[in-house]
């Protein structure tokens, strides 16, 4: 399947003045079907050069996973640190030939996640 997701605590927009913006890179990586790999790293988006510099794993189960299963775990991820306030997500569309940018905050059950979290 293949697909990575940028995760940072800064706005595009806010970019221009931050040279580098700490940031998660998040990818579920494997074939279109079958056992795929997650596997999370932090470091540093560069908004110059459009990529992610200074990457060091931070997530990455030592087996592939069940394509379901890792899907599971590679969307739990991408919420965990949502909740941290990593909620800027840019992804690249081959079909835009571009960076795009999704608010996590408008996701569905966002604020209710949020909720639950600071709860004892």
């Amino acid at each position: 399947m293949g697909n990575t997701i940028i995760l940072t605590r800064n706005h595009p927009s806010d970019l221009d003045t931050v040279a580098k913006a700490e940031a998660f890179q998040i990818s579920l990586l494997g074939g279109p079907t079958g056992e795929q790999r997650v596997k999370e790293q932090h470091g540093w988006w560069n908004e110059q050069n459009q990529k992610a510099e200074w990457l060091a794993t931070t997530f990455e189960p030592d087996t592939a996973l069940p394509f379901d299963e890792a899907r599971n775990v590679y969307h739990s991820q991408i919420a965990r640190r949502a909740l941290e306030g990593f909620v800027h997500a840019r992804s690249y569309s081959f079909i835009e030939n571009k960076f795009v940018y999704h608010d996590l905050r408008q996701t569905l059950g966002f604020e209710q996640a949020k909720t639950a979290s600071s709860k004892p």
